[in-house]
């Protein structure tokens, strides 16, 4: 299947530097296509950063095409049982309805009318290749989609900076933040992880909860950000996303090569003379990029695709066409009492229409239609945009899932404070506004802002992430402490995503050896793979 494919990492990097550099022309800007422009205005300035991206060294859109095309031709072919090189009306009818093929909508039917008539441009009762390519371009959608998060969908973390200001005097030092002996007596259940109930605390009133909103010092200017489709306004930066595809398909790769592509990078490219404000860049770790316009952050961070997504649809197929074989003849027939997704898959794998679908035409659906569609799916790009905060629990909420754990405590001293940051202590007032961009490629897990990266990674990782706080202690690790150590490269005593991330691509590391590196077999550990 395409494993490989959704696996594939999106990564920042090879950003160097605080300031942009001066010597940078626009003849040197990057000959991606654009996808879109991100407009950040204060008072009545503003400047307009335009992102592009290229996957396998194609510029992004051409890759989607290619993904696309790719697809329409493995359905057409398994649609056109007779091989003739044309749908009919009757073979035309199987096109699968892709809302079904889902995680979340396994057990639900989705109905949608099919019109042959739109599938037949030229009305002549029959459907070409290139019919059924336009059909299903037009109802694939834009690549990019952008997805704003609303205050009240924020998760709420409670008042951290209290918490920490041990001598109640507004001002939180390095040492506070270093002391955690008492914020972590809040941890009622003991599972290394905070959430807003623990964090806030209680106040004696007649019923409900009460908080105190405090005043942060001077006004803050206001900073907006809104997208843009790239028009004749030119941008003052151009954002380039290098993408790596591990899909090895030397159909949809450019020259004929095969195999993983690691060229993955970031660049930010300055195409103005003059801006209206102070603009810095800087790289907060390798995934994320820092753009501080003046006293606001601009947080851009890459997630990485949703990893168990195609093993889970995968399984999930297999397990419901296991469960309907007839026991003597190993075949599926009766498509209308099936469950999702193989219900809807069933009229595409039943290649010869003779009702029953076999082991052998399952699997090829797997392997070939189902496999371009999650390619397909690969070429979509999400942006979500979480509203400005400007409060410590926010800063330390690195996976913006509404919690605090210890590995996000112990590094708030440099998230907060930074390298250059010469202060030995903050006020509310002086901490800077955060505004949170995370760019993800599909395809989706969820829609959940809350879960949107604590809930990704390998499935080795997120099984053994008992208390969903995003990362792996020693304790939660299922191998043994040579291999732990090996992952934990920074050795802070915890593997966090990105780290899974680069060891499930290099280092080997799967949940059965991991498990029996440490003497547990693998099935008592975790539930096997693609398991609800």
């Amino acid at each position: 299947m395409c494993r490989s494919a959704i696996r594939s990492v999106l990564l920042f990097a090879g950003l160097a530097g605080s300031l942009l550099p001066a010597a940078i022309r626009a003849d040197d800007a990057p000959e991606s296509a654009p996808l879109i422009d991100l407009v950040i205005s204060r008072a009545e300035a503003s400047i307009r950063i335009r992102l592009t991206a290229a996957a396998n060294q194609l510029p992004w859109r051409e890759h989607v095409d290619r993904a696309q095309s790719k697809l329409s031709e493995v359905l057409f072919r398994q649609l056109d049982g007779d091989g003739n090189g044309e749908l009919s009306p009757d073979e035309g009818k199987n096109i699968p309805n892709p809302q079904t093929l889902t995680i979340g909508q396994q057990n639900s039917d989705v109905y949608v009318a099919f019109n042959f008539r739109v599938l037949d441009e030229n009305s002549d009762g029959m459907a070409t290749a290139d019919e059924l390519h336009h059909y299903l371009a037009y109802f694939a959608g834009s690549p990019v989609m952008v997805n704003r998060v609303k205050e009240q969908q924020r998760p709420s973390v409670g008042n951290l900076f209290d918490r920490l200001d041990a001598d109640g005097n507004e001002k939180l030092t390095r040492d506070e933040c270093r002391n955690q002996t008492e914020l972590w007596k809040l941890d009622a259940d003991g599972n290394g992880v905070l959430t807003g109930i623990e964090i806030q605390p209680s106040v004696p009133t007649s019923g409900e909860q009460e908080f105190v909103a405090k005043p942060i010092g001077e006004k803050q200017i206001p900073v907006s950000l809104v997208f843009e489709q790239p028009g004749e306004t030119g941008p003052d930066f151009i954002c380039e996303l290098t993408l790596a595809d591990e899909s090895g398909n030397d159909e949809i790769s450019p020259n004929g090569e095969t195999g993983i592509v690691t060229r993955e990078g970031f660049k930010l490219t300055s195409v103005s003379e003059s801006k209206p404000f102070d603009v810095k860049a800087a790289e907060r770790n390798p995934h994320t990029l820092l753009i501080t316009i003046d006293s606001h952050v601009f947080e851009i961070r890459m997630a990485p695709s949703s990893f168990r997504y195609d093993v889970q649809l995968q399984q999930a197929v297999r397990r419901q066409f296991d469960s309907a074989a007839d026991p003597e003849t190993k075949s599926v027939s009766r498509p209308a009492d099936l469950p999702q997704p193989l219900k809807n898959l069933f009229p595409v794998a039943d290649r010869d229409r003779d009702g029953t679908v076999t082991p052998d035409e399952i699997s090829l659906c797997l392997d070939s239609y189902l496999a371009a569609h999650l390619a397909a799916e690969a070429t979509r790009l999400r942006i979500t945009v979480f509203p400005e905060s400007r409060d410590v629990s926010a800063v330390a909420d690195r996976n913006l899932d509404g919690k605090i754990s210890r590995r996000e405590t112990e590094e708030l001293v440099d998230h907060l404070f930074g390298p250059d940051d010469v202060r030995e202590s903050i006020s509310p007032g002086e901490l800077a506004g955060i505004t949170r961009i995370v760019v993800q490629r599909g395809p989706f897990l969820t829609v959940d802002a809350g879960q949107m990266i604590s809930d990704l990674g390998p499935s080795w990782f997120y099984r053994a992430d008992r208390n969903r706080d995003g990362d792996l202690d020693r304790g939660e690790f299922l191998g043994n402490a040579a291999q732990f150590a090996q992952i934990d490269v920074d050795g802070n005593g915890w593997i966090d995503l990105d780290e899974a991330v680069a060891a499930d691509g290099q280092l080997n590391v799967t949940p059965a050896n991991a498990a029996e590196a440490n003497g547990n077999p693998a099935t008592d550990a975790r539930p096997s793979e693609g398991s609800p």
